[in-house]
């Protein structure tokens, strides 16, 4: 990656100066160029200048061009933009994105006001660093909580096994009249699947699903079809991959294999494994499990065959599955 930043000062036809910025950014790719110009003694709110210098700042962020994007900063503070809440916010989400949050919270914390943009920034940088606490923080004073809010949080408590926490946050969304989107109910989903005992049938929360319109995404069918496993509704389970819009992989029917085997479902850990051997002939841990199956319900000449076709088609047998997400 090369980044490089230029700015020059050049005389104008009026005697004023005028700053362009030069910013190219390479990657194995075509390369983005941005050039503005601002004259310094007529600088107006939402200029090309300003919105080129975001768009500077956004790839800083992108790529991690912490030391280019120091350059950026100097240049706003030289052009009397950093009380700008725009160009603000895109510098904290620059510090935060490379990794250095304490510039960011230097910036944060001398806002003159909270602005609920720049609080999702902190708390997404802080979930990225598993800083679940700095985060809450965040988010309880962060003022007009959106959905963008409460996604963040939910998803940083669900994948840090805060389980109960990103439940209970979810309630309060649902309470206080936001709509969740696909990334909110994939962490929900996945939280409630982390919980033993079946603490949720999996039937309303599919219902949402169904009413949002988002019941075919991926990300939301596969946690699904993970609580379903969980709840040891595997009837359901299968009805969800039956109906995904892409073609189910090996993890999501050796996930619904492995729950066959738990709840002892012979019929559908069956059918599971037909799929098993179907994308992946040589992988050898679906078919152990279905012996496992056979054995445990005592059918002994099943394992026993299942077992013989191991050994002569030397598949592998690999660690049993987990899909959670």
């Amino acid at each position: 990656m090369i980044i490089g930043l230029r700015s020059r000062l050049t005389p104008s036809s009026s005697s004023t100066l005028k700053i362009h910025l030069k910013w190219v950014t390479t990657k194995a790719a075509p390369f983005h160029l941005f050039i503005a110009s601002r004259s310094s003694a007529n600088a107006e709110p939402g200029s090309d200048y300003e919105q080129s210098l975001v768009s500077a700042l956004k790839s800083c962020a992108s790529y991690k061009g912490v030391i280019q994007g120091r350059q950026l900063h100097g240049l706003v503070f030289k052009s009397g933009l950093d009380f700008n809440t725009f160009i603000g916010n895109s510098l904290i989400n620059m510090y935060a994105k490379c990794g250095c949050i304490h510039d960011a919270e230097l910036l944060f914390g001398s806002s003159p006001r909270l602005d609920p943009v720049s609080c999702n920034i902190m708390i997404d940088g802080y979930v990225r660093l598993g800083e679940l606490r700095l985060a809450r923080q965040v988010f309880d004073k962060t003022p007009e909580k959106g959905c963008v809010s409460f996604t963040t949080m939910i998803m940083g408590l669900s994948k840090s096994g805060q389980w109960w926490n990103a439940i209970e946050l979810f309630r309060d969304m649902m309470v206080n009249g936001l709509v969740p989107n696909e990334v909110t109910m994939a962490s929900v989903l996945s939280a409630y699947a982390h919980l033993e005992g079946g603490v949720c049938s999996g039937g309303m929360l599919h219902g949402l699903v169904v009413r949002l319109g988002i019941a075919e995404l991926v990300l939301v069918s596969t946690n699904l079809v993970l609580l379903y496993c969980t709840c040891s509704k595997l009837e359901e389970a299968e009805d969800v991959i039956n109906t995904m819009p892409m073609e189910a992989d090996v993890v999501i029917w050796g996930t619904l294999l492995a729950a066959c085997r738990k709840h002892e479902n012979v019929e559908i850990g069956e059918r599971a494994a037909q799929h098993l051997t179907r994308l992946d002939p040589s992988h050898g841990a679906g078919r152990v499990l279905l012996s496992n199956i056979y054995l445990e319900n005592g059918r002994w000449e099943d394992a026993s065959l299942v077992r013989r076709e191991i050994r002569s088609q030397r598949m592998i047998r690999s660690p049993a599955y987990s899909g959670f997400v």
